[in-house]
């Protein structure tokens, strides 16, 4: 069971030891696997702490592998950069190259292909808070849970009757406030001109009320004349474009690398 015993975590914290570590055989496998991808030199690189500790340690199992490349390409550009006697014009060319690859890897792990579709959807909608009286706890439901899985024991509150319905909030501005200072279209305008649209906290503030006694639920309403059909299709097929788009420059990326893999560093 994923349960973790307080006293435990506490040892674990104070002893600096990981909740997850590779196993004795898991260990044995990783060793045999360095020692093939790294071939017949053995020998230490003295200063792979002053260029690799810092990343290292900071990178677990789960992490991406275009981060590790992206460090990689990194390092062998510095390399090539500063302590390279290589010829100087073969030299720029393989900086070049590698700066392309760095751009582009830079531009995937930003991950900005769904602004655009997003941007849309702020354009068009409204977010909607609704502020339900609190009944207290019910478990989630025991027929979709195994009976002593770790999500057995989550209690969700009890709606009662509707408080209040907050527009153009949602569960992030709760969380991290504010994050956008939105400049309201002229259709945003019109929509919320008869809107109550403070915040959750604010209304609360004015009702004498705190958030033991409610519970929230969050959706949204187009405000662009459209049939929920119609803006939910639209949405998806710009979201779907997104992810392509994604995907088109990450094949890209790893197609370049496969092109100079043989001609960098040497």
């Amino acid at each position: 069971m994923f349960h973790k015993h307080p006293i435990r975590k506490f040892f674990r914290h104070l002893f600096r030891t990981a909740w997850w570590q590779p196993n004795r055989q898991s260990r044995k496998m990783l060793k045999e696997e360095a020692k093939k991808l790294i071939g017949y030199d053995r020998s230490i690189n003295e200063t792979w702490a002053k260029s690799w500790k810092y990343f290292i340690k900071r990178q677990y199992p789960w992490q991406g592998i275009i981060e590790l490349n992206q460090y990689k390409l990194i390092e062998m550009r510095d390399y090539m950069q500063n302590h390279s006697w290589a010829e100087k014009e073969y030299l720029n060319n393989q900086i070049k190259e590698m700066t392309e690859a760095i751009d582009l890897g830079n531009k995937i792990l930003k991950d900005d292909y769904e602004k655009a579709p997003f941007d849309w959807s702020r354009e068009n909608s409204v977010n909607i808070t609704y502020v339900y009286q609190k009944l207290g706890y019910q478990t989630l439901d025991a027929e979709q849970l195994s009976a002593d899985g770790p999500m057995s024991k989550i209690k969700i509150a009890k709606q009662g009757k509707l408080l209040a319905t907050l527009y153009n909030q949602d569960l992030f501005n709760e969380i991290i406030g504010d994050f956008r200072d939105e400049e309201l279209s002229i259709a945003k305008k019109e929509f919320l001109k008869d809107k109550e649209t403070k915040s959750v906290e604010q209304w609360l503030k004015d009702n004498n009320l705190t958030r033991k006694d409610i519970t929230c639920a969050y959706s949204h309403v187009w405000i662009n004349d459209k049939s929920d059909d119609e803006n939910t299709t639209y949405l998806s097929k710009l979201l779907e474009e997104a992810k392509q788009a994604r995907q088109a420059d990450i094949d890209k990326y790893f197609e370049h690398i496969a092109k100079h893999a043989d001609s960098w560093g040497d």
